[in-house]
């Protein structure tokens, strides 16, 4: 009785997909298998089956040693239901869930907690996270004169300081959470919040979160592996460490603050503030009130964001910005003494590579004569190997590029120590700030049209023809697919070319104020990039696994493959798996718009 109660205790416990009553089901299959098997053995030895309780009202055992009697053999009942699931319940422990659910459920459930990381000053820790926000945007979009509303749920990155609470970054934006929507957040840490500033003025210091961090802590979703930040981080001098996947309790504290500023999108016009089951059990439709456009959910959050800064927090005790203008005072605040070079590498990484005749890279070629002929002759001091005097130099480089910007790419000069700035050798794109994206299906369209358009003029007339259609794709969109074009859209052209409000970091004196608090002393840092001595390491990261559910597509990817490797190659010193990945990530893969390439090649 009881052996078969263990088996059927460890069964349960053994897969996730057993409930209750799978166990229970289990027990009573086994169970009355062997009562037949004991009756068939007491028939055999010529004594009687009475389907009946032993005489004290015991269960007895099963399958006794000794074979009773003749005619005075008893049979029992199993126990009932919930003797069996108390016997589960009983063996509930850290190594059961363990088995059943998973190391991270059985350490959420039953491990004890250690203390949580801390930091001893601004800016030591920086925590990222991203998340869908709890709110419906209105999306107007132009189609023949006429306005066409959709509806879309933004994606927001945030950035918090560990010490103070403080929130240092803020990204809202249609595209799924990647490293250009990290980079971005960055780039807003590392300046002067200016807008802010402007609109809120000091506010006892609750604008005035901004700097250089030491460590950064962000999650270790598909989207956020690889090394772009590594490097990042290596090159300017911070360390990257990733969260567990799906693991809230390693971040309880940037948790807390998305559910805080979730609360206040809530009650915003749009706000989602139940579950889709409760929705649709109380027959709710957040989309019907929806009539915020994007701008205006990221205002009506900054001043949520300032009213945050100012409130007491139970964490630390006091208002973040308290903590956060005493934490500077006592311990200054590190900046990046260039600022331009900073902002230069905040984005994707790869590696190709420099020929006389610039850098191809994502069907685009980034030259400058000038550029390239200083990139190559430092390089060549650099490289010691001799070369064909017949034949122009290459080398491999490592460079950043911004996938919401096609104008340029950063290249890093490892002789000089230095990030250099490459344009793109194309005018009409080196003069107009659009992203990779959007420019691929630019030029996929005009493949599709088969036109050649050589002068400016005609090539402006095209590009509006080409967002024309993209807004019109849009109005009829699905959800998903209308996301994927809104990204598209809106890496489209940018009226103007200038520096965002915020880009230049000015380090002054300047005189105490009326109220004689001191100020916060800037500590400029220089690049690690400037003081190392050998060749730059590129990280090789953590990818997502790569099998492939489709056997016969994984074969056709494998011949593909073989086929490249036949080619000569010029020597790469990255890792193969880093710098010869085409795209990144499955997200970088749809904001390629796939939809639209399948819509023209119809």
């Amino acid at each position: 009785m009881y052996e078969l109660g263990q088996q059927m205790v460890a069964y349960y416990w053994g897969d996730w997909k057993v409930k209750f009553i799978d166990a229970h089901k289990w027990f009573d299959v086994r169970f009355y298998q062997k009562i037949d098997a004991l009756k068939a053995e007491i028939e055999a030895a010529g004594g009687e089956f009475d389907a009946a309780l032993l005489d004290d009202g015991s269960y007895g055992n099963l399958t006794p040693t000794v074979l009773p009697s003749p005619g005075t053999a008893k049979w029992i009942e199993p126990p009932v239901n919930q003797t069996l699931t108390n016997w589960i319940y009983a063996a509930r422990s850290h190594a059961t869930v363990k088995s059943k659910w998973g190391i991270a459920p059985a350490n959420r459930q039953l491990r004890g907690r250690g203390s949580s990381l801390k930091a001893v000053a601004p800016l030591e820790v920086l925590v990222l996270d991203a998340t869908v926000g709890d709110i419906w945007a209105v999306e107007e979009v132009q189609i023949d004169g006429s306005v066409k509303i959709v509806l879309k749920r933004p994606y927001i990155v945030w950035a918090m300081d560990l010490y103070s609470r403080m929130v240092l970054g803020m990204v809202m934006t249609f595209e799924p959470p990647s490293v250009a929507t990290l980079m971005a957040c960055l780039r807003e840490v590392m300046k002067p919040n200016v807008e802010l500033i402007q609109r809120f003025g000091e506010a006892k210091g609750a604008t005035d979160g901004f700097g250089l961090w030491q460590w950064l802590i962000l999650d270790n979703a598909l989207e956020n592996i690889g090394v772009s930040l590594q490097l990042v981080g290596d090159v300017v001098g911070f360390q990257v460490d990733y969260a567990p996947i799906r693991t809230p309790e390693y971040k309880p504290w940037i948790e807390r603050l998305i559910r805080t500023m979730n609360s206040h999108l809530h009650s915003l016009p749009g706000g989602i503030p139940y579950s889709p089951d409760i929705l649709r059990a109380k027959k709710l439709d957040p989309r019907k009130g929806a009539q915020l456009r994007l701008k205006d959910i990221r205002a009506l959050t900054d001043h949520k964001i300032i009213e945050y800064h100012l409130d007491e927090h139970d964490g630390i005790g006091m208002a973040p910005a308290r903590r956060w203008n005493e934490g500077l005072i006592e311990f200054g605040r590190r900046t990046i003494d260039d600022a331009r070079a900073m902002n230069l590498i905040l984005g994707r990484y790869k590696s190709r590579t420099l020929t006389a005749s610039g850098i191809e890279f994502d069907g685009h070629v980034f030259h400058d004569q000038a550029i390239t002929t200083m990139l190559l002759n430092d390089l060549a001091r650099r490289n010691r190997e001799r070369g064909d005097g017949d034949q122009s130099a290459t080398f491999r480089v490592h460079f950043f590029y911004d996938p919401m910007n096609v104008t340029s790419i950063s290249v890093i000069n490892e002789y000089t120590k230095e990030i250099v700035e490459l344009p793109n050798s194309d005018e009409f794109y080196a003069a107009t700030v659009v992203s990779f994206a959007f420019a691929a299906g630019e030029r996929a369209k005009q493949a599709l049209a088969n036109k050649v358009f050589h002068s400016r003029e005609e090539r402006a007339r095209f590009r509006a023809e080409y967002e024309r259609e993209l807004a019109a794709k849009l109005a009829t969109d699905t959800h998903g697919e209308g996301k994927r074009t809104i990204r598209t859209i809106h890496g489209g052209p940018v009226l103007e070319l200038q520096l965002v409000p915020g880009d230049r970091i000015v380090d002054d004196l300047i005189d105490p104020s009326i109220s004689g608090m001191p100020k916060a002393r800037n500590v400029p840092i220089k690049m690690a990039l400037s003081s190392k001595t050998g060749d730059l390491i590129i990280p090789k990261g953590r990818k997502p696994s790569t099998k492939s559910k489709n056997p016969a597509k994984t074969s056709q990817v494998k011949a593909a493959n073989d086929a490249g490797k036949a080619q000569v190659e010029e020597p790469v010193t990255a890792s193969a798996s880093d710098t010869t990945r085409s795209g990144g990530n499955a997200v970088d893969t749809e904001a390629m718009l796939d939809e639209l390439d399948r819509l023209y090649n119809m």
